[in-house]
């Protein structure tokens, strides 16, 4: 670790005074995690592992579904701008192209005709001033837009919905919101680092009308996810998580 050194150091050092403490060593930065890897065993079936590659400079590259096709998705950048290409084997299925805000939230996004580029479908994000989400916007070819209000409550997406269907949300108020994290991982895997939804706390359940979904989560020593289980009636899917931090 790099020594810092305070005037009150700097002192010491030069005069060699023996009563003169040296200032304790600030605490190291927080280290950062990158997802790497989901295995995810549903209830019935067969399980499946996604895993998840970075550019140098840790931007999300490429994302790598198992199964039969394979299906990869392809992520570049340019400024402000995020494409994202998806193949089933070798086949190109689908191009996305998403904008950021300066702060890095999805502002716009387009799903694109692979063969004509013309846009067949887009959403829009509108933000507070804090940076939660006000609404979203999707219009589908010549139809009439949809539109999904949300609200957030001390710090988290508490309602989001539109057209008759209110879903709810609950959160553990002792676990902070972190790779794992269902909301954290839905919008990973549809819009890579392109989040819309940035809350304070882990998701503990959403409710849309009589379905209920509750999520179950397992720490490391360190406060990681390595584990979720969402629960919906009698079905559990397990998602086990794995990540590197540096």
């Amino acid at each position: 670790m790099k020594k810092i050194f305070t005037l009150t150091a700097i002192a010491c050092l030069a005069i060699s005074i023996p009563s003169c403490k040296k200032d304790k060593d600030p605490d190291p930065p927080a280290k950062k995690c990158r997802l790497t890897a989901i295995t995810i065993t549903p209830s019935t079936g067969t399980p499946s592992t996604t895993s998840f590659s970075y550019n140098n400079d840790k931007t999300l590259s490429q994302i790598i579904s198992s199964g039969s096709p394979v299906v990869t998705n392809t992520f570049t950048y340019s400024g402000n701008t995020i494409n994202r290409i998806t193949k089933e084997g070798n086949a190109i299925t689908g191009k996305t192209v998403m904008t950021t805000n300066s702060a890095g939230n999805l502002l716009h996004s387009e799903d694109r005709d692979i063969n004509t580029d013309t846009i067949t479908s887009k959403s829009d994000y509108e933000y507070n001033s804090n940076g939660e989400l006000l609404k979203v916007t999707t219009k589908y070819g010549s139809s009439a837009p949809q539109i999904e209000n949300s609200v957030f409550l001390n710090g988290n997406l508490s309602t989001i919905g539109g057209s008759g269907s209110l879903t709810s949300l609950e959160y553990n108020t002792d676990k902070k919101f972190q790779i794992g994290d269902y909301l954290h991982l839905i919008q990973l895997l549809n819009t890579g680092s392109a989040f819309y939804i940035i809350n304070k706390n882990l998701v503990k359940s959403i409710t849309n009308g009589s379905n209920i979904t509750n999520f179950d989560y397992a720490f490391d020593a360190n406060s990681n996810i390595t584990q979720m289980k969402i629960v919906n009636g009698a079905s559990i899917t397990t998602i086990d998580v794995q990540q590197v931090c540096e």
